[in-house]
């Protein structure tokens, strides 16, 4: 894919039409660099060069930078799309009605520890991202409150302790995230953390 796209024959340089063909291009631009740097960042970690991820996408360097000035606002685009996929998790375990609160709550942040998992050191610069970079805010935001709700419906079925909050969820999910990583074969572990959590948060029945 060119950096350009090529205008119509009929378009005049600066008209309407040619605008909306840059716009067309730059947006199909920025989707392509988005997905190269999801399946980069996925093989190599969250340290690999913008200068690598524009030569995949088959763009300049300078396209990439013109989109995300620095890798850390790539990385946050990145992470800023994981958020809206884990708020449409999180709308589709509560459109279940035959799944409990607590399966549906305990799967999502299976989920969610699979997504900060997803690339090799992520677990460690997710906090500092989400503090600088604007762009995850919204995302993160619609997450909270669909998880929010997911919470909500635990602690009215009586499985979830009533002082547990979203962030305090969202924090030891992170956690496990970061713990796994440090051990090799940490999928296998951060499961097993995860249940272990659970277990500190989840209201016992006496």
């Amino acid at each position: 894919m060119g950096d350009a796209a090529p205008i119509s024959p009929g378009a005049v340089p600066g008209s309407a039409e040619a605008s909306r063909a840059r716009r067309s291009d730059a947006a199909r631009n920025e989707r392509r660099l988005l997905e190269v740097a999801a399946a980069t960042f996925e093989a190599d970690g969250v340290d690999a060069s913008p200068e690598h991820i524009a030569k995949l996408a088959g763009v300049g360097v300078g396209t990439l930078y013109r989109h995300f000035p620095t890798r850390r606002a790539l990385l946050a685009a990145v992470i800023a799309e994981g958020f809206t996929a884990l708020a449409e998790r999180a709308d589709e375990l509560l459109a279940e009605p035959e799944l409990e609160p607590g399966e549906a709550l305990r799967t999502w942040l299976s989920a969610m520890v699979a997504a900060v998992s997803r690339f090799r050191g992520l677990p460690g610069q997710s906090a500092a991202i989400m503090a600088v970079e604007e762009r995850v805010a919204a995302p993160c935001e619609v997450m909270h409150e669909s998880v929010g709700r997911l919470v909500y419906r635990a602690k009215r079925a009586g499985v979830l302790r009533h002082d547990v909050s979203v962030e305090d969820l969202l924090l030891l999910s992170c956690s496990v995230a970061w713990a796994a990583e440090q051990v090799q074969g940490g999928g296998a572990y951060a499961e097993r953390l995860l249940v272990l959590v659970l277990e500190g948060v989840e209201k016992t029945k006496r």
